[in-house]
C-alpha cells in the first residue's frame, strides 16, 4: 500500500501531511466524497491519483 515504504515512526507525519493536502490541493475529491456520500470510479481515481502525488512528495 501507500505506507510500506514509510518508517513506522513517520507514518503520523505523513497523516497529517495527506490530510493537510487533500484539504488543500485536492478539495474537490472530498467534496464530492461528502456530497456524494459514496465512491464512484471516477472519485475512486481522483483519490488514488491525490494519494499517490502526496505519496511521491513525501520526504
Amino acid at each position: 500500500g501507500y505506507l510500506d515504504g514509510i518508517e513506522i515512526g513517520d507514518v503520523g507525519r505523513f497523516e497529517a501531511g495527506l490530510l493537510e493536502h487533500m484539504r488543500s490541493a485536492a478539495s474537490s475529491v472530498l467534496d464530492t466524497i461528502r456530497d456524494e456520500e459514496k465512491l464512484s470510479d471516477k472519485t475512486e481515481a481522483d483519490l488514488k491519483s491525490a494519494i499517490e502525488a502526496f505519496s511521491k512528495s513525501f520526504a
